[in-house]
């Protein structure tokens, strides 16, 4: 007997589910309308997930020069703080100046110490105790206080 009858038959038979397959694919034109549909949105999502994207990242460098426009503003208004306060203690330095103290070293002395106290500066009230007294500032009664002689800038 011979094999290629069997062949034949083999190959005739994979063909015919082949052809079988193809034929059960649906292919009419609802199925085709669907399917230019879902090709449509897709493409629309894809090029709707491109713009937020560039929108995320115009927000990132608008929030970015934001940020840096508002850290140079809060560090001017320290800087106009602290010269603020520099220029009140010397205004009261000033004051107290036109006072004379009283005869005595005790008095010139209770004297320049209540001067540097009327300082809010922890760094002026500092200097002028270590020229004036010869000694650290004396703690303005905030022992308990953490934060005490912090002066922020």
């Amino acid at each position: 007997m011979s094999l290629q009858p069997l062949q034949g038959t083999l190959v005739l038979r994979s063909s015919h589910a082949l052809l079988h397959d193809i034929a059960t694919i649906d292919m009419s034109e609802e199925s085709r309308n669907a399917d230019a549909r879902v090709r449509v949105v897709m493409q629309a999502l894809v090029e709707q997930s491109s713009r937020f994207a560039g929108v995320l990242g115009q927000t990132v460098q608008t929030t970015e020069a934001i940020t840096q426009d508002v850290s140079g503003a809060i560090v001017a208004m320290q800087f106009q703080d602290l010269a603020k306060q520099r220029m009140q203690n010397l205004q009261a330095i000033l004051r107290a100046l036109r006072t004379a103290p009283a005869d005595g070293a005790d008095a010139e002395r209770d004297w320049a110490a209540a001067m540097i106290a009327d300082c809010t500066l922890g760094e002026v009230r500092e200097r002028m105790s270590r020229r004036l007294l010869g000694t650290a500032a004396p703690t303005r009664g905030r022992e308990d206080d953490p934060l005490a002689g912090i002066d922020l800038f």
